[in-house]
């Protein structure tokens, strides 16, 4: 570990944390943990980052409720189109090369630095163009003040910029403590800004408060907790791989970006800034806090992952049960989302937003379909795919343009159908075109992610049902009545099916493993 406010030695590895080669399993000749000692690894860390992220959740729901009821679907329509252009930014600005640290089986301090700087440089540039751009964007109709949002929210280009690498080394070195406390201060601390801001009147000026101020917090806590900062650039050390891998994953992430907002620039092109904005509430309420449920997963797969880049046994196991693991539990969720909509509108945003119901029971199915095909990602990742999975997502955002503008004749809720009927088409073909390209447990994946969707179907149609049942009753007492119901339907499946017992075996065993700490011995 290097100094604060000192450079490195240029020659310095990183890699994982010394801590994470435990005596019981790390490999005498490379010093790099063993599988065995990966698993406990990762167990620990998954119990970790999960534990940060249900204070996310925490954070982000008291989010939704204070501020939908402080703010006007329009505010969050100006911030949905300038936070649209950030994101596009952000793509370029890391341009995928803390992926690439991550990936990488090694890389030296020097490497780091000369990433470092990459990152920081791009950055800069972004937000000056953005500052000087910004006018542009005004020029859009109805949508003016989102210019002056994306003025002030450009400085978080140069603030990731500056973290983006000790983020990498964090992962790399498995400390996931650390960055699961980053996660929390930084949001937390830009609520309390919005909060005050909006209570104050700034209206959607304290949408963008919350941004930079989350964002100043988490790149501080990430920076001091890496423990180093960068010297000059090192000439001698090359970074080429890196920014090889980087190209792959650039082109990749630019389609991810344009498969996660088509549908905001399209109802922003087609609709006003309020039915934007209702839009982008129902949106945020469940992906947002469907992504911070699945981020953990993937920062703690993909490294393991990375170390078992020949696959194999212990790799296949892994990825079937990480699709369990999300199926029984994130998708159930998204299960429950749908039936339950009516009440989760009411009670997290209140009166006035009755238009979100539709629209939020739509992304709902988009959500489990994605969370369903997430260990994809984790293959192409961890083992070097960046070329590859560039070109499937190719394949995945024509599907989604496609189904998103045929659904936009239909008005806003035509979109959100649109939006969740491309996943449900590019699923069953993800597994077969990976499977041609790695080796992967294809039919075992095909098998779970059918058993997935029909118990996923079935729960949200019991919870809707039970929803219908009890209508006249207080929104809290559906919401009760539609979380007994899809667990009733669940345990109904598992009784009857036994593959469906078989795979919530496998996954109460992963999360025993987890609670246990992870004994290097047992197999994920």
């Amino acid at each position: 570990m290097t100094v604060p406010g000192r450079a490195p030695a240029p020659d310095a590895p990183t890699g994982p944390d010394p801590e994470a080669t435990v005596s019981a399993g790390a490999d005498a000749a490379t010093g790099e943990p063993s599988p065995g000692a990966l698993r406990g690894k990762a167990a620990r860390g998954s119990k970790v980052v999960m534990l940060g992220q249900a204070a996310r959740i925490l954070i982000q729901t008291v989010s939704v409720v204070v501020l939908a009821r402080l703010l006007v679907p329009a505010d969050y329509g100006f911030f949905a189109l300038a936070l649209a252009v950030v994101s596009l930014g952000e793509v370029l600005r890391d341009f995928g090369l803390s992926t690439a640290a991550i990936q990488a089986r090694t890389l030296s301090r020097g490497q780091q630095v000369n990433l470092w700087w990459i990152n920081l440089g791009l950055g800069t540039v972004l937000a000056l163009l953005c500052l000087l751009g910004a006018p542009l964007l005004a020029r859009v109709g109805g949508y003016a003040e989102a210019a002056h949002l994306l003025q002030l929210m450009a400085v978080c280009f140069v603030l990731n910029g500056v973290m983006a690498q000790h983020r990498a080394d964090l992962s790399r070195r498995l400390r996931f403590g650390a960055l699961a406390v980053a996660d929390v201060a930084g949001p937390a601390v830009g609520l309390v800004a919005a909060v005050v801001a909006a209570a104050a009147g700034a209206g959607y000026w304290a949408l963008a408060v919350q941004q930079v101020g989350g964002v100043l917090v988490t790149a501080t806590v990430v920076v001091v907790s890496a423990g180093w900062w960068p010297g000059l650039p090192d000439r001698t050390a090359d970074v080429r791989p890196m920014l090889r891998f980087g190209i792959g994953m650039v082109g990749t992430q630019l389609v991810g970006f344009c498969n996660n907002n088509v549908d905001t620039l399209v109802v922003a092109w087609r609709s006003s800034p309020a039915q934007l904005g209702v839009y982008n509430r129902a949106f945020q309420l469940l992906m947002q806090t469907l992504n911070q449920l699945r981020n953990p997963t993937t920062t703690v797969a993909v490294p393991v992952l990375s170390r078992l880049q020949d696959g194999g046994a212990e790799a296949d196991r892994m990825i079937v049960r990480g699709q369990a693991a999300l199926g029984y539990t994130l998708v159930a969720g998204t299960a429950f989302a749908a039936g339950a909509a009516a009440p989760v509108i009411a009670l997290a945003l209140g009166p006035g937003w009755g238009e979100a119901v539709p629209l939020f029971t739509a992304l709902a199915a988009a959500g489990a379909f994605q969370t369903i095909g997430y260990v994809n990602y984790w293959v192409f990742v961890s083992r070097g795919l960046s070329g590859r999975l560039f070109r499937y997502s190719l394949l995945s955002l024509g599907l989604r343009v496609a189904f998103v503008l045929l659904g936009s004749q239909w008005g806003v809720l035509g979109v959100a159908i649109g939006y969740a009927v491309a996943p449900a088409v590019a699923l069953p073909l993800s597994y077969t075109i990976l499977s041609r390209w790695t080796d992967i447990p294809a039919r075992a994946l095909h098998r779970g992610a059918l058993r997935i969707v029909l118990c996923g179907a079935a729960a949200a149609l019991a919870a809707r049902g039970a929803q219908e049942l009890l209508v006249a009753t207080p929104s809290a007492v559906q919401l009760l009545g539609c979380l007994l119901a899809t667990a009733a339907a669940y345990g109904l499946a598992a009784l009857v099916v036994p593959a469906v017992r078989r795979d919530l075996h496998g996954v109460l065993r992963f999360a025993r493993l987890a609670l246990r700490r992870g004994e290097p011995d047992v197999a994920v």
